[in-house]
Formats: C-alpha cells, sequence, structure tokens
C-alpha cells in the first residue's frame, strides 16, 4: 500500500490494522519469557534489509489468541535475524508454525 502511494483508512491483510489496534483495550499485557508446554505457538517474523526494521511477534495459540511477545530491532544482520528466529523457537518450544 506504502509502495503505490495508497494511503487507506485501514488494511486489507487477514487481520485488519484496526483490529490490532484495538487489541490493545482487550487486555493490556501477556507477556510470556518463554513457552508453556501445554501451548502452541506462532511465530511471525518481518525480515529487513539493515536499513530497516526487523520485527518479530510471538501469538499464543488459543481461544482467544494472545501477542505474548513482540520485538523490532534496526540495524540487524542476516545471520544475526536467524539466530534470534531459532532463539525464539528454543524459548517457545511448541512453535506450529513460523
Amino acid at each position: 500500500m506504502m509502495y503505490n502511494n495508497e494511503f487507506l483508512t485501514d488494511s486489507d491483510g487477514p487481520y485488519r490494522q484496526s483490529l490490532l489496534d484495538n487489541l490493545r483495550y482487550v487486555s493490556p499485557y501477556y507477556i510470556e519469557l518463554k513457552g508453556q508446554p501445554e501451548a502452541e505457538y506462532v511465530i511471525g517474523v518481518d525480515p529487513a534489509r539493515t536499513s530497516d526494521y526487523f520485527a518479530r511477534v510471538v501469538v499464543k495459540i488459543g481461544p482467544p489468541h494472545k501477542i505474548v511477545y513482540a520485538a523490532a530491532s534496526k540495524n540487524v544482520r542476516f545471520q544475526d535475524m536467524a539466530l534470534d528466529i531459532r532463539r525464539l523457537m528454543y524459548r517457545f518450544k511448541n512453535v506450529v508454525g513460523v
């Protein structure tokens, strides 16, 4: 959307931006330092060039789905991005999707 200079009021992806913005009002924090053995997780990754932000998010599956980890870093090399993804997969052991 940004590439084509389209400034829409909401995103058209599987999760609308307005929904993600409103999640902060549902429950403010679900932070987990490591995964729970009985839970399943999905890791979302937005890789980047060294001049952009490398973003990661971990979502705990189950009614309701919860974002339990989110981070962004700038000026990260590809090797470090891959290492960070591996660390997340180790911390949240039951990862069912990346």
